[in-house]
Parts: C-alpha cells; sequence; structure tokens
C-alpha cells in the first residue's frame, strides 16, 4: 500500500523568489564580482564619456581657430590699401594669421578688384570665392586657373541672409566628396567707388566673401588625439578591472570567513569565532558583532541545556517521591495503619507543595522573561512603605528561624518609601531570608536592615553562616546554580529563590550586589529608588524584632 502523496498548494500560495529574472541571476554572481562588474562599467563610461568631451572639445575649437584665422586674414587684405581702394569689411575681423600674399595693383573695375581680392586670399589650402547676396558665384580660386567648374562650397539663402542682416562673419565645417573636412568662413564686403567714377554711377554693392580652408592637419590631430583617447579608456577599464578585482577581494574576503564560521557553528563547531582585527568600518562592525553574538547564543544554549537537566532533577526527584507513597497506598502496605496512612498522605502533600513552588518559580521567570518591560506585570505597585513589609516578612520568618535557633533581626528607619508593589518587595525578602536562615548555623544570626541612602532605599540581609566561596559567586544568581559547599540540595532549596530576587529588584528598576566570604557569612544589599517626594525619614523611630 503506498502512502498518499502530499497534496500541492495552489500557485497563489507557494512563496516566490524576491525579484525578477535579472535579480535571480545577480543573486548567482558572487558580490565581488557585482561589484567589479559595477567599477568596471562606471569607469568604463566615465571614462568615455570624459573622452568625448575632450574630443568634441578640441575638434570645436581647432575649427573655431581656423576660422578665427581665415577672418582675420581677409581682413588685412581687404583693408590693405592696394586692394582697399576697391573694397571695404562688411564688419570688423579677430586675431588669426596672415598667408603673406600681396595685393595687386589699384583698380577700378568692380570685376578686376573681386579677382584681386580672390588672388590676394587664395592659398595651397584655402579656396576663395565671392559671391553676390542670393548666393551666385561671381569669381572663385578656381576660375583664377581656368577652371570651368570653381570649387566653391554651397551657401543657403539663409546662411547669406544672416551674414547680410547682421555684418558678422558665420563659420561651419562641410564634408566634401572626397572625404575632405572644411572650414568655410562667409562674411560681407562692400565695394568702394572709383576715385573717378562720373556723377550718377552705380551705388556700391556688397558682396559675400566665401573662404574654405582643408581640415587636414587638424584632422590628423584629431586622429592622433581619438587613439590616445581609446587606449587610454581601454588601459583605464583594464586597470580597473583588475585592482577593483583585488580591491574588492581584500575588503570581502572576511565575508567569506563570517560564512564558513557560520555553517562550521551551524555543523556543531561552537568554539569557532572570526576574530577579525579591530575597526571602525562596516566589516570589523560585523565581525565583532558576530562574535558576540554568537558567544550569547552559546552561553544561551548552554543556560536552557542546564535549566532543563536541572528543572527535569528537580522534577523527578518529587515525582519519584510521590510513585513511591502512590504504590504504597495501592498495595495496600500500609496495613490499614491510621498512621502510616497519614504520614503518606502528609508526605504526599509536602511533595505537591514542593511541584507547586517549583511550578509557580518557573512561570514567574518565564512571565518576566517574556516582557521588554518586566514592570508592566507589577500590577499592584504603588506608593508604600518598604519598612513595614521588611518586619512583616520579619515576623513570618520567625518560626523557622526559631526552629533553627537563628536569632533575627530587623532594623531599620521607618518609613521608607518606594514605588513598589507589596507582595514582590515581600516575596524578595523572604527569598533572602529563607536563604540565610537554612545556611546559618545553630546560634548564629540573621539581620535584616533598611534605611534611606540618598535617592535610594537600602535593604539589607546579613547573616553569619557558612558563606559563599568566591567561585561560586559570580553563579548564584543564575538558575538552578548551587555552589558545593553554600548551596546543597539537602536544604531543599530548587535553586531558583536568588533568580526569582534578582528578576524582581531589576523589574522595580533596582540593583541587588552580595558580599560573602567563606567562612564568614553573606551580606545581600538591595537599592531601590525611593518614591518621588517622600518625606526624610525619622532617625530616631527605630523598630527591632524578638532577638534570639
Amino acid at each position: 500500500m503506498t502512502a498518499p502523496e502530499a497534496p500541492v498548494p495552489p500557485a497563489e500560495s507557494r512563496p516566490r523568489s524576491a525579484g525578477g529574472p535579472l535579480r535571480r541571476a545577480l543573486w548567482q554572481i558572487p558580490l565581488g564580482g557585482q561589484l567589479s562588474l559595477l567599477y568596471t562599467v562606471l569607469l568604463a563610461v566615465t571614462l568615455t564619456l570624459v573622452g568625448v568631451l575632450v574630443y568634441t572639445q578640441q575638434e570645436a575649437f581647432l575649427a573655431e581657430d581656423a576660422a578665427t584665422r581665415l577672418t582675420q586674414a581677409a581682413t588685412r587684405i581687404v583693408t590693405r590699401p592696394a586692394i582697399g581702394d576697391g573694397f571695404a569689411p562688411g564688419a570688423p575681423g579677430g586675431g588669426g594669421d596672415s598667408r603673406g600674399h600681396g595685393g595687386p595693383s589699384p583698380a577700378t573695375d568692380p570685376h578686376q578688384q573681386e579677382e584681386d581680392l580672390v588672388r590676394g586670399l587664395s592659398g595651397p589650402e584655402v579656396t576663395v570665392a565671392i559671391l553676390n547676396s542670393q548666393g551666385g558665384v561671381v569669381t572663385a580660386t578656381q576660375g583664377l586657373v581656368g577652371d570651368t567648374t570653381p570649387l566653391v562650397d554651397p551657401v543657403t539663402p539663409q546662411q547669406a541672409a544672416a551674414v547680410l542682416t547682421s555684418g558678422q562673419p558665420l563659420h561651419w565645417v562641410v564634408l566634401r566628396a572626397d572625404g575632405s573636412r572644411h572650414v568655410v568662413v562667409l562674411m560681407a564686403v562692400t565695394e568702394r567707388a572709383a576715385p573717378n567714377a562720373p556723377e550718377g554711377a552705380a551705388p556700391p554693392t556688397t558682396l559675400l566673401l566665401e573662404q574654405s580652408a582643408s581640415q587636414a592637419a587638424g584632422d590628423a590631430a584629431l586622429a592622433r588625439l581619438g587613439l590616445t583617447l581609446l587606449l587610454g579608456v581601454l588601459g583605464g577599464t583594464l586597470a580597473g578591472v583588475v585592482l577593483g578585482l583585488a580591491f574588492t577581494r581584500a575588503v570581502l574576503r572576511p565575508l567569506d570567513r563570517v560564512a564558513d564560521t557560520a555553517e562550521a557553528i551551524a555543523g556543531g563547531d561552537l568554539q569557532r569565532r572570526l576574530l577579525l582585527p579591530a575597526g571602525r568600518n562596516e566589516v570589523a562592525r560585523l565581525g565583532q558583532a558576530f562574535d558576540f553574538m554568537v558567544g550569547r547564543l552559546v552561553a544561551a544554549l548552554e543556560a536552557q541545556q542546564r535549566f532543563v537537566a536541572d528543572a527535569s532533577h528537580e522534577l523527578r526527584t518529587p515525582l519519584t517521591s510521590l510513585k513511591g507513597l502512590a504504590e504504597i497506598l495501592m498495595i495496600g502496605a500500609h496495613g490499614n495503619d491510621t498512621r502510616v496512612i497519614e504520614q503518606s498522605a502528609g508526605a504526599i502533600n509536602g511533595e505537591l507543595e514542593r511541584l507547586n513552588r517549583l511550578v509557580n518559580d518557573l512561570l514567574l521567570l518565564s512571565r518576566l522573561d517574556s516582557t521588554e518591560d518586566p514592570a508592566v506585570l507589577l500590577t499592584r505597585r504603588g506608593r508604600m512603605d518598604a519598612a513595614a513589609t521588611l518586619q512583616a516578612a520579619v515576623t513570618q520568618m520567625r518560626i523557622l528561624a526559631e526552629e533553627r535557633d537563628v536569632a533575627l533581626t530587623c532594623t531599620c528607619a521607618a518609613p521608607l518609601w518606594i514605588m513598589g508593589d507589596g507582595g514582590q518587595i515581600k516575596q524578595i525578602v523572604l527569598n533572602l531570608l529563607d536563604n540565610a536562615v537554612r545556611h546559618t548555623p545553630v546560634g548564629g544570626t540573621v539581620t535584616v536592615g533598611g534605611a534611606i541612602d540618598g535617592a535610594a532605599v537600602q535593604i539589607t540581609v546579613q547573616d553569619t553562616g557558612s558563606g559563599i566561596a568566591a567561585a561560586d559567586l559570580p553563579h548564584i544568581f543564575e538558575r538552578f546554580y548551587r555552589g558545593d559547599a553554600s548551596r546543597t540540595r539537602a536544604t531543599g532549596n530548587s535553586g531558583l529563590g536568588l533568580s526569582i530576587v534578582r528578576a524582581l529588584v531589576e523589574a522595580h528598576g533596582g540593583q541587588i550586589a552580595v558580599q560573602s566570604a567563606a567562612p564568614g557569612g553573606t551580606c545581600f544589599t538591595i537599592r531601590l529608588p525611593r518614591a518621588p517626594g517622600a518625606p526624610a525619614p525619622d532617625v530616631g523611630r527605630v523598630s527591632e524584632a524578638a532577638r534570639r
């Protein structure tokens, strides 16, 4: 017979992985690889943007510089006396270089003036054209050498109109059919009237001067610059990848140790620690916090194991006793002896009371541990006189002290006003008194004191008992802890009394301390905050319980 298959939950109820396919793919890549990839992409993009910016700025500078030199050369040629008799610049020019062309002889023929101007500005890498206001070619450099199709870069009507309207030179870069780039400068020039022109002659005409200079040298420089920038981007990116990988690996190596250590601890090696060097960066702080957390968890686990073992032992003893007594009653071994039956019933009742105290103590500690602010569990907390509570606790413990022939004394100034839960304060004192009386030999003394100490009420419980060994003092407030000499199971205690005392004192906002010497007695000191507005105590009022 086969076992039934487990039902498959519907798709909407199954947990979904966080993120989409990209996020899932990234989770498969080591963190070092992701960081290195990010560094590489950012570095490559940054270097590329810087390279493109430098290249475009250099390209614009070369074009602007060539245009400035052409404008300056044209301005110098136009304003020379040899040609200036025929033309005047349409607008002032800027700085640049001169080609050193000399002007021709003065001429009065406008066509001759235009040819002279073209001849004076032309050069090995520069072509010149004179255009009319509509952009038509009047004369050009190629025309001077007999070429029937002069090489003139086209000028749009909008460009011509912009120069004629503003009077300012205009320049741009063109790409010719042969693949060469040229800077074109367009400026306005005005014909001057001849000195011997007759009356009523045609007025001077404004023409457009177009100069076109090759950018071969600039393009060669740009090519070298582009190659240099490309090699720089590739080299910088490669160096960034190598250094990024090395740096990322060095930084993330402690995280690998964290993962390895966590896996070892999960596998049962509770003594493993990171032990990273101390530092202030995030990785160092993570290592310190990890080691501290593991230490706390190991301590809590050991305490839990010890608690379970001790609680099991404490429960097993009365349960074994109850089982034995119940069997006696069941098999009739008492022989209907009323005295034996009464003794068995009394023993059963005592063991049940012991179990009840143990369970109540465990429940109280559990309640105190389960809340971040144990003070909220003190439901009956209010302004109270601790002196009256001390006297009531001493009165209640007097019978046990007399049975053990121990003198019990209470000396305190009244009143001792605090904010507390009367029942819990009394339980604190009773637990300390019970512990002191049980560990004080016959003829010894237990003294309870209470006084005002600044802003606190100080309560002391001191005995002349066997004392506590120095090795046991750091552990006496631990649950189920018993020192070999001072806290044995022969006293009948469960080992929870002092744990409850400390928990209740801290819930009241106080502190508890212990001083002891073996032998020599033990003194527990409790400090609780005074109630607001509490009057000063009357030192003369001192009450003493019966002494023995």
